[in-house]
């Protein structure tokens, strides 16, 4: 595993800064206890990415924003070589431990950066992707962070992002609550996506979509965030043991309920 810990390039310091800081918390807190409003998250999550690319060991993948890096180490069980990129070294330093105590070390490669202005050549991955990131930016930059996946991903490459949607009202109607009793959502900045919103940014920087979807049709109960972690997910795994994949597929898919009305929606593209 190689390791880049040093910025290149970056914008605006203070912006940053205070960036960095509010995902170290946010890193610091998933390392002590993982939330159980993401409980099973990450295997429908995992499924979308599973089932859109096909990867070998000549595949070269760039998750940025890659947070734990759970999603790329899916990939690269399956053989492909991934670069994990995101502006917390917290976050880095959840991704070197997953990978180091999956044996994966060798497939990965760490690198301290900021999805903006992505330290690469253009046209140089395979594969570009990740999930809960560019719902994280406001004005241009909303374009910019699509724009900057497009650029380092080969003609040809393919591109997906998993973002919350602003239709799921579950969704929007919690996390609206919840600012107005903390003053400020537990994820920091977060401005959900459209589908028209999203397929229109794939648009404008080049990308053809290929395929929409969505994940968590099924709304989970937001008040067990109240409930310690533990708790939750002790009474949620009976639930999955019975049902397995069918509660995968049935919450994870492409129809266009799916596409519409799931609180995550997934699009996948192929750069032109």
């Amino acid at each position: 595993m190689k390791e880049s810990r040093e910025f290149k390039h970056p914008p605006n310091e203070n912006n940053l800064n205070e960036c960095k800081s509010i995902w170290d918390q946010i890193w610091i807190r998933e390392l002590k206890d993982k939330s159980p409003l993401f409980y099973g998250f990450y295997d429908e999550a995992a499924l979308l990415i599973e089932e859109n690319f096909d990867v070998s060991d000549k595949t070269l993948v760039l998750e940025p924003g890659c947070g734990s890096g759970r999603l790329s180490l899916v990939l690269a069980q399956k053989g492909a070589n991934v670069v994990l990129l995101d502006v917390s070294e917290q976050a880095l330093n959840l991704a070197k431990e997953l990978f180091s105590s999956t044996n994966t070390y060798e497939k990965a490669n760490l690198v301290l950066g900021d999805i903006r202005y992505l330290p690469f050549r253009d046209g140089c991955f395979d594969v570009t992707f990740n999930e809960g990131v560019i719902e994280h930016f406001i004005g241009d930059e909303r374009q910019i962070v699509v724009n900057e996946m497009a650029r380092v991903t080969k003609r040809g490459g393919k591109i997906s992002v998993l973002v919350p949607n602003a239709w799921n009202f579950p969704y929007a109607i919690y996390k609206k609550l919840y600012e107005k009793r903390h003053g400020t959502w537990s994820w920091g900045l977060e401005v959900p996506y459209t589908p028209k919103e999203l397929k229109q940014r794939f648009f404008k920087a080049g990308i053809k979509v290929l395929r929409t979807g969505g994940c968590r049709l099924i709304p989970i109960p937001y008040h067990l965030q109240c409930f310690p972690a533990r708790l939750v997910r002790s009474l949620a795994s009976p639930v999955k043991k019975v049902l397995g994949r069918k509660w995968l597929r049935m919450n994870t898919g492409y129809t266009v309920l799916h596409r519409n009305l799931a609180q995550y929606l997934f699009c996948v593209g192929v750069r032109g």
